[in-house]
């Protein structure tokens, strides 16, 4: 986003910011985003809906319970090598963001639904049905996992229930949001 754009960004967060007006606010911000191409208007998007970070949607493959020993908390995820090759590979694992009530529930799914146990079950390979949108501050080269990239500080944000396991993002979209952090 160049400067003038992000000038007009800022003065148009104040003028949305001061009006308690919905219409307004909505007119305010179509016209602004009028004025943006395709890159700035998903950047803006983001900002204007507090997603100051990316978001990528992901399957669980591993879990594990962490500092809470009756619950499952912990989040491996992986995203599909591409758009015909739905092999998972890592990008990550979180430990945030979901409430005690979501944890609950996903604990007990993923237990009903464990491939392999490991360290007394502990940690688990379980069935990779569960997509988690997960936001996370930027993306870095890896060499721990498998797909070549690492999300840094990363929380999950929901479960997408309405998103089939099969419309994951992919290590395309990985590799894009690295190149635009370049």
């Amino acid at each position: 986003m160049n400067d003038s754009l992000f000038s007009e960004f800022a003065q148009v967060a104040e003028r949305i910011a001061a009006t308690p007006k919905r219409l307004e606010k909505a007119a305010m911000l179509g016209e602004y985003c009028r004025l943006l191409d395709d890159d700035d208007l998903a950047l803006a998007a983001r900002y204007f809906a507090g997603y100051l970070f990316s978001l990528c949607d992901q399957r669980v493959v591993n879990v594990g319970n962490g500092h809470r020993s009756k619950v499952l908390s912990d989040y491996t995820f992986a995203v599909r090598a591409g758009d015909d090759d739905a092999t998972l590979l890592n990008v990550g694992k979180a430990y945030s963001g979901l409430t005690d009530i979501e944890i609950a529930e996903l604990s007990e799914w993923f237990r009903a639904h464990t491939i392999q146990e490991f360290a007394h079950g502990k940690v688990r390979t379980v069935e990779p049905q569960v997509v988690i949108e997960v936001t996370f501050d930027r993306v870095q080269a890896s060499v721990r996992h498998k797909s070549g990239y690492a999300l840094r500080f990363p929380r999950i944000l929901r479960v997408r229930g309405d998103k089939p396991a099969g419309e994951i993002d992919t290590l395309e979209t990985v590799k894009k949001l690295a190149e635009s952090e370049s």
